[in-house]
Parts: C-alpha cells; structure tokens; sequence
C-alpha cells in the first residue's frame, strides 16, 4: 500500500492540541479532506504546506490551487513552488504569474483558435492587473507587471506563428516611427498596417474601424491582433514591453 495513504508524523491535525481532541487525518487523502473541511485561509496553508511531504501527490494538490478562486491561496500556492526543480512544475508555472493570474484558459481559448474571446480575456485582465476600471489608457501600462505582459504577449505569439501578439505589433511601430517623423503619421501608417484603419482613396478620407469590425481570424493582417484600446495604446504597450524585455 502506498505510504502516502498512512498518517504520519507531518500529517495535519484538526480539531484540538490534545490525541483525545485533535482528528488526525491520514495521508494524501486525509490532506484533501482536510482541506474540504477547512475555512479558514491560515489553515489552509498550513495544509498546503504539509503537502509537499507526499511526494507528487501532494504537490498535486498544491498545484490545483494555482486555479482556486481566492487569490491569496493562489500565491501562497506559487510560492510554494516556484522553488521546485521538477519539469511538471516548472511547465505548470509557466502559466502562472506572481500576480496571481493562472494563464490555461487564455492559453486553451488562443490555442482553439477563439481569437475574439481571447481578446476579451486580455483587456478584462489588463484591467485587473492596471487597476483601471474604464478604458485602458497610456498611463495605465507604465505599472503593467512584465511578468503579465510578457507571458500574454507570448501566449498570443505561440499560438498565431507570430502572426499575432504585442511584440509583432512593436515591430511594425518601430517601423512605422522610422519611416514617418510625425507620430500622427506613424500612427495612420500603423493603422493601415494592421487593418484597424480603412482609407478611401477615391475620396482621400479614412476612418478607424470599431471593435466589432476587427477580424478575429487568422486571415487578419499581421499585428491586427490583440486589439486592447486601439491606437491609443500602442505606443505605450511599446514602450512598456521594451522595457520589461530590456530587464530580463
């Protein structure tokens, strides 16, 4: 029988101080029932914490919380393992942010080709991490975390060839700054790039197309893609990415 089922030493004890109080539950199971039947935050990790003494099963379970709703287990978890030198590990944490964003649904719905729900993923999250309760603006990204936006724009990178993602679109600002002194221009001839702006020749007007008219396919222009508050945000996701890359 697997001695990870049998009470040990380091097994959590519920219910008192004293052997005629205390419950003292066995193993890996008796941790999951512990768990179940606790409220309190500060227990819970004090049981996420005997875990890691069961082996991959136990670490099992501390993983699981890298998904839980509260936010303050969610990091505790992390900080549990982002020391650990296993591979299953380490590729779970690659999803995980020290914000406390877990990254598998917005990694399921890029990789299922939902480009609009990932999109909306992506603003709804910006906001959180940016704290902004309206319209992201330029101010806003100066306190993104880089380990968010890096982890986001990398998402979107992996699973577009490149297509998509914030660090294409930087590439094809740059370009645009080097080819057109005036930032007005440059955002015009970025605009025209990614196809978030349609001109009309005949009648030398454009306009800036709105959300709903964006192109959630692969069959987008390259950089179309994710579109956060249009180009008013460019450069400061730009700039912001710049930097975090520069501090790696």
């Amino acid at each position: 029988m697997n001695s990870h089922n049998q009470p040990q030493k380091s097994d959590v004890v519920l219910g008192g101080t004293s052997p005629n109080q205390a419950l003292v539950m066995g193993g890996v199971p008796g941790l999951k029932q512990a768990l179940y039947r606790t409220e309190t935050i500060t227990q819970r990790q004090e049981i996420l914490q005997s875990a890691l003494n069961y082996g991959r099963e136990g670490i099992e379970i501390v993983l699981q919380f890298l998904r839980h709703q509260d936010k303050e287990l969610r990091i505790f978890a992390y900080s549990l393992l982002c020391e650990r030198k296993e591979d299953y590990v380490q590729q779970a944490l690659q999803l995980f942010s020290p914000s406390g964003i877990y990254y598998l649904y917005l990694q399921k719905l890029l990789r299922s080709k939902q480009w609009g729900a990932a999109n909306q993923w992506t603003i709804a999250n910006l906001k959180l991490l940016c704290h902004a309760h309206l319209q992201l603006n330029s101010q806003n990204f100066l306190y993104l975390p880089c380990a968010d936006l890096l982890l986001i724009d990398r998402l979107w990178q992996e699973t577009s060839n490149d297509r998509f993602g914030f660090s294409t679109q930087a590439v094809i600002w740059r370009q645009c700054t080097q080819l057109r002194w005036d930032q007005n221009q440059a955002m015009a001839m970025f605009g025209d790039r990614v196809g978030w702006r349609v001109s009309n020749i005949l009648f030398n007007s454009y306009h800036w197309k709105r959300y709903d008219d964006l192109n959630f396919s692969l069959r987008a222009p390259r950089g179309h893609l994710p579109w956060i508050n249009g180009i008013f945000v460019v450069k400061a996701i730009h700039d912001r990415l710049l930097g975090c890359k520069n501090n790696i």
